[in-house]
């Protein structure tokens, strides 16, 4: 009897215990958005957002099947809409990755040994919590605070989402910019990267090894970008916003829900051949649109005349000289090599000579 007494006594608690065992099991099952102090996740789990656009986890590119890295994506378009990759450069050769958020406040991506591949957030012990917005921004915050310790905007790949910025901050020393992949199956950084120049009227700027300038987009505009009127005109509810002060140049673009509604989204993708081109997610359709920005054709690419050269599309050459100027080398105009430009006509100079000689003596004679 004191054994079926006892046994009955405990019975609430061992129901207790089944319910507490339930609930923990269902929430490790249950995609979160949030790591705190001490959490991780492992290589086939993920963070998703709270409206669910967002994944972060661990994947293989295609072509790839040995290398892992961990990077956030949309989820309805799945891994080949990758956005962000956190190991671009040092892939895992197997699946023991884990990205852990430190008791110090720490955001580090571990190898199977336990050491860190690469480290993000807070200098001093902090108590933090990792969370990946709607936005798809993986976002390092100070718990008692809500202080901003890391975001992975500030740490773009080859691609920009609305509310990524391109740029730089002067004070701080920060520079937004966009570098392409190596290949479609290696994010390691590529030949290729889009800045924001600012030396003049701000510019966004592709070079090739940082050096050599590939195209220009121009001006920055308050449309999405100048050189996509079709984008504009299609999809009014994407609008620039700009940063010009002291302190930072930037734009970046934004998307108003109220009329688009918050499952429409937009990328700008620097491809590993140094196109640069916009797409909008088509949620009706699930689809990605995609628009090509730079280089739309041979005259977008920097200086293709070169030096007083004029670049036309409607031309069967399309390349010429300013009047006045003709061609420094005739028979590589004609294999259409225009790089080396065009130089004043010798006719031309002669006539300048002639005019500043003749108006010397006119001044000078009594």
């Amino acid at each position: 009897m004191a054994a079926s007494t006892i046994n009955f006594l405990n019975l609430p608690l061992l129901i207790f215990s089944i319910l507490l065992l339930c609930r923990r099991s269902l929430a490790a099952g249950t995609p979160s958005d949030t790591l705190y102090n001490g959490g991780n996740i492992t290589d086939g789990e993920t963070l998703k957002s709270t409206d669910g656009s967002f994944t972060l986890g661990f994947f293989c590119p295609p072509g790839a099947p040995t290398k892992r890295y961990l990077g956030i994506w949309f989820t309805a378009s799945g891994a080949d809409s990758l956005y962000w990759v956190a190991n671009r450069d040092t892939p895992f050769n197997n699946t023991s990755g884990m990205l852990v958020l430190r008791t110090d406040g720490i955001l580090g991506l571990l190898d199977g040994s336990g050491r860190t591949a690469s480290a993000w957030s807070a200098s001093d012990p902090t108590v933090a919590q990792a969370q990946l917005l709607d936005s798809g921004n993986l976002v390092v915050r100070e718990m008692s605070s809500g202080r901003t310790l890391w975001q992975s905007f500030d740490d773009p790949a080859n691609t920009m989402l609305a509310g990524m910025k391109l740029g730089k901050n002067s004070r701080t020393g920060e520079n937004w910019s966009l570098t392409s992949w190596r290949s479609q199956s290696d994010p390691a950084k590529g030949s290729y990267s889009q800045v924001m120049d600012t030396k003049g009227l701000p510019d966004i700027v592709t070079y090739w090894h940082d050096k050599v300038k590939k195209c220009r987009a121009g001006p920055v505009e308050q449309s999405l970008v100048s050189g996509i009127p079709e984008l504009d005109s299609d999809f009014k509810q994407f609008s620039v916003q700009m940063v010009n002060n002291a302190d930072e140049v930037s734009y970046y673009y934004i998307l108003d829900t109220t009329t688009a509604g918050s499952s429409t989204y937009i990328r700008t993708i620097l491809d590993e051949a140094g196109a640069v081109k916009v797409l909008v997610w088509i949620p009706s359709v699930s689809v990605w649109r995609s628009y090509p920005w730079l280089p739309r054709d041979v005259c977008d690419d920097y200086a293709s005349c070169g030096v007083f050269g004029l670049c036309n599309i409607a031309s069967t050459a399309f390349c010429g000289c300013v009047e006045g100027f003709s061609p420094v080398n005739q028979s590589e105009w004609s294999r259409r090599e225009y790089s080396g430009g065009c130089r004043r006509d010798v006719r031309q100079r002669d006539d300048d000579v002639d005019r500043r000689v003749h108006g010397a003596a006119k001044r000078e004679a009594p």
